[in-house]
């Protein structure tokens, strides 16, 4: 027998062994892999809030937490109406609703939704649907229903001075719709007045005697702007606000 030779087959026989062995547990290592990675997403973290809904009034807190012993990232979809910090505390700001957010990292998140209500309804706001035109005004209040100025106003007056509010007006430009509503109301409602808007805007500050407010989350970054003063005509005070969006004009 040729030595050489038996020992090359032998070599080779070997080898082939020692690849199919290999080859096996690659396999299986790639079905472990494969197998791990489903488990990863089948664990995929969810979480869950301590509440679904929040009420809440102007500058109230509440702290919502987790159910689940993990970290998540909090957010607030409106700031404007109210926000949240790293804590889970949320802070109530102005009338409307908003949803606070739980997001654990790589997961899904959960939501709760806040509402702020206000405690004053001193009176009823004006339509605010800015750069609507005369007939969607007419059409969506309740008061002001005397058309004029070819479109361009939309009023209501009551001269008996029965009713809290003795008038609303709105202005109505004819290409780029609703930019100006005014509410006046019978008596010296200031004070009531500053409380009400308290809960829905921003107060910004008093120059003469007029209070100013804003719709923004800062002074300078609104969508419209809210006046509110006294005027004195013989023995008659009237409360007057005044809602501008100076934006429709200058789009």
């Amino acid at each position: 027998m040729d030595m050489k030779n038996s020992i090359g087959a032998d070599s080779m026989k070997r080898m082939k062994s020692f690849l199919v062995v290999a080859l096996a547990a690659s396999f299986v290592g790639s079905l472990s892999s494969c197998s791990d990675d489903d488990d990863e997403e089948e664990k995929k973290v969810t979480v869950t809030l301590s509440s679904k809904a929040l009420a809440m009034y102007h500058n109230q807190t509440k702290e919502l937490s987790v159910a689940e012993d993990v970290e998540v990232e909090w957010s607030t979809t409106d700031p404007y109406v109210a926000t949240v910090d790293q804590d889970g505390v949320v802070t109530g700001h102005f009338k409307g609703v908003a949803y606070v957010v739980a997001t654990p990292k790589g997961g899904e998140p959960d939501s709760c939704a806040i509402a702020v209500i206000p405690l004053f309804y001193t009176y009823q706001e004006p339509y605010l649907e800015w750069g609507k035109g005369t007939d969607d005004v007419v059409e969506g209040q309740d008061l002001a229903k005397e058309v004029s100025n070819e479109g361009q106003k939309v009023a209501y007056y009551d001269y008996s001075g029965t009713n809290t509010i003795n008038s609303v007006q709105y202005a109505i430009n004819p290409d780029k719709g609703l930019y100006y509503a005014g509410v006046r109301l019978n008596g010296d409602y200031l004070a009531e007045v500053y409380d009400f808007l308290a809960e829905r805007y921003l107060f910004v500050g008093t120059t003469n005697g007029v209070g100013y407010y804003v719709h923004g989350v800062k002074a300078d970054e609104y969508d419209f702007f809210v006046t509110c003063e006294n005027v004195r005509s013989g023995s008659t005070t009237r409360t007057i606000v005044q809602y501008y969006n100076d934006k429709v004009l200058k789009d």
